[in-house]
């Protein structure tokens, strides 16, 4: 999904899933885990493992 450096949101994970499973998803789920995703690759960069 990220490319040449772009900073990627929960909401462009929701839309890429949508689109990937044809609309068919819990949003409310697939947003939460696209925040604890985030969060916790930020903990790794700032730790020095860049994922």
């Amino acid at each position: 999904m990220e490319q040449s450096g772009e900073k990627n949101t929960p909401e462009d994970f929701l839309k890429y899933v949508k689109g990937d499973l044809m609309g068919i998803v819990r949003e409310d789920l697939v947003y939460d885990v696209a925040r604890h995703v985030d969060s916790s690759v930020e903990l790794f960069e700032e730790w020095g493992c860049p994922l």
